[in-house]
């Protein structure tokens, strides 16, 4: 089933030198508490915000939008290529 084990999307590090992949779940609690004043615990699972099977979907398939979902007030942006950025919302 697609929505089986961890998803994982490619995160930029701390000095933006390469990316590295890294679970969805993580790099998205890093961008909504890193743009607020939640701490990772004020968030839901990620399945609150986001169907995980389409997510998955998402990443396997042949895309060419992005996915755009909404956490905490922010826009969670997944990119075809498994990049993951944070708009406000």
């Amino acid at each position: 089933m697609a929505g089986d084990g961890d998803l994982y999307v490619l995160s930029e590090d701390e000095e933006e030198e390469w990316v590295s992949p890294r679970p969805v779940e993580a790099v998205v609690a890093d961008l909504v508490t890193g743009a607020t004043d939640l701490a990772e615990g004020d968030l839901d699972d990620l399945a609150t915000y986001v169907d995980r099977d389409d997510l998955a979907a998402h990443l396997d398939g042949d895309s060419t939008e992005s996915l755009t979902f909404a956490v905490e007030g922010h826009d969670i942006v997944v990119d075809p290529d498994g990049t993951v950025d944070i708009d406000p919302a």
